[in-house]
């Protein structure tokens, strides 16, 4: 039987003061889907590096900037793994469809 969500109904949690994270499915250590939603200008805690595996990223809705170029809705990005960046938001934020295949 598939399973459906409704991703607003997913009670989100805090990464930061402006970035919220609802988990869609699996947990850490596993193959796993994520929304990240990230307020104006909200800049990533730290240094995002990608253990044990990459990470692939959907840009859905905003700007989403890393190393200073811009991404706008519709583009996809790859992360390889041992890669790492610390990313942020243009200043209408961004929400992003981010999947860990290898957990």
């Amino acid at each position: 039987m598939e399973e459906n969500l409704d991703v607003e109904r997913i009670e989100p949690s805090r990464v930061s003061e402006s970035i919220s994270l609802r988990r869609l499915w699996g947990k850490p250590g596993e193959p796993r889907l994520l929304r990240l939603d990230f307020g104006p200008r909200a800049q990533w805690p730290g240094v995002d590096v990608h253990e044990p595996g990459q990470e692939l990223v959907y840009v859905l809705s905003g700007v989403f900037v890393d190393e200073g170029r811009e991404f706008r809705a519709g583009t996809f990005l790859r992360y390889a793994v041992g890669s790492s960046h610390s990313p942020h938001a243009g200043p209408e934020g961004a929400s992003l469809l981010v999947f860990y295949p290898d957990g």
